[in-house]
C-alpha cells in the first residue's frame, strides 16, 4: 500500500486551498492535485497525472482546510482513495 505525501496551498484569493499529491523517494514524482477547494467540505476531486478523476472522501468530523489538527486524516483519506484507484489493497 503507497503511501502519498501530501501538500497545501491557499489560492490567490485566499478564501480555498490546493492539495498537490506527491510519490516516489523523496516525494519527487507529481502524482495528482485538487481544483480550490473551499473550508467546511467534506470531500473533494483529484486530477492524477492521466487525467483520472479520483474522489477523495473525508472521515467523519473531518473537514477542509488541511490543518495542524487534521492534517494526518486528511492525508490518510488522500491515500486511501489513490490506493483503493491504482487497485493496491493492504
Amino acid at each position: 500500500m503507497a503511501t502519498y505525501g501530501v501538500t497545501d496551498y491557499a489560492t490567490r484569493s485566499g478564501v480555498a486551498s490546493i492539495i498537490e499529491v506527491w510519490s516516489g523517494a523523496f516525494y519527487s514524482d507529481w502524482e495528482a492535485s485538487s481544483a480550490p477547494i473551499r473550508s467546511g467540505v467534506r470531500s473533494f476531486t483529484l486530477t492524477t497525472y492521466n487525467g483520472d478523476k479520483v474522489r477523495v472522501i473525508l472521515p467523519d468530523g473531518v473537514t477542509m482546510p488541511r490543518t495542524e489538527a487534521n492534517f494526518l486524516a486528511i492525508d490518510k483519506a488522500v491515500s486511501d482513495a489513490l490506493n483503493a484507484h491504482y487497485g493496491v489493497t493492504p
